[in-house]
């Protein structure tokens, strides 16, 4: 994105939003759009903020390879929520979420939310699902649990090829029912208030009346 189109998405969505508006950094990967783009984006939403009164919000969705101290004081000191794309421990992360030279990303993504967690950011998490780590619910949910991940998300993969099968890391709906099964039975054991699993709470909080933040559960 350019600094124009910068400018100009920033002013239409507070013209659409002119009370409280939230931005949502998540793509391929946001932080490369680099630290200086993120500093000009938060330089005008400050001047919008001093002539209008918005409310804003910012949060990011990140693999977390590039997530160093510089990084994690920046994004503390303009209070944004962050989350860290992880599917595991060790050998479930690194199962499919390779980098280029084909080495396994989970050192350097653990390395970026542990730099966060130091500098006081509460870090959530996304785990993608996949016909793997389905296979590890409760090494999953523990391995999260100990890193400090209370918050987190269990979202399934179902890609499929052009013939329209499930391709080989896509999850079948048995085994994420099967999954979700066990994890629901470690949370319930734990009864942990701290401990937020999206696709449990939200569909919960709407049975009691709440308000559903996620559209695939509204």
């Amino acid at each position: 994105m350019s600094q124009e189109l910068l400018v100009r998405v920033t002013e239409q969505l507070l013209q659409i939003n002119p009370q409280k508006c939230d931005f949502l950094w998540h793509g391929g990967e946001p932080l490369l759009a680099g630290l200086d783009f993120f500093k000009r984006a938060i330089e005008l939403q400050n001047q919008a903020r001093e002539r209008t009164g918005v409310k804003i919000k910012n949060s990011v969705q990140t693999n977390g390879v590039l997530l160093n101290r510089e990084w994690a004081r920046f994004l503390k000191e303009n209070d944004f929520s962050v989350g860290v794309s992880i599917d595991g421990p060790e050998h479930m992360q690194n199962r499919y979420r390779v980098r280029a030279n084909g080495k396994g990303s989970f050192k350097a993504t653990v390395r970026g939310l542990e730099t966060c967690q130091e500098e006081g950011i509460p870090v959530g998490a996304i785990a993608v699902i996949t016909s793997y780590n389905a296979r590890y619910p409760e090494e999953l949910y523990r391995f999260f649990v100990s890193k400090g991940l209370k918050k987190f998300s269990l979202n399934p993969v179902y890609e499929t090829d052009l013939d329209g099968r499930l391709c080989v890391y896509s999850v079948s709906d048995e085994a994420f029912a099967g999954f979700l099964e066990r994890i629901l039975g470690l949370w319930l054991a734990d009864d942990d208030p701290e401990i937020e699993i999206r696709q449990f709470t939200q569909p919960l909080t709407g049975m009691l009346g709440g308000e559903i933040k996620s559209c695939v559960f509204s």
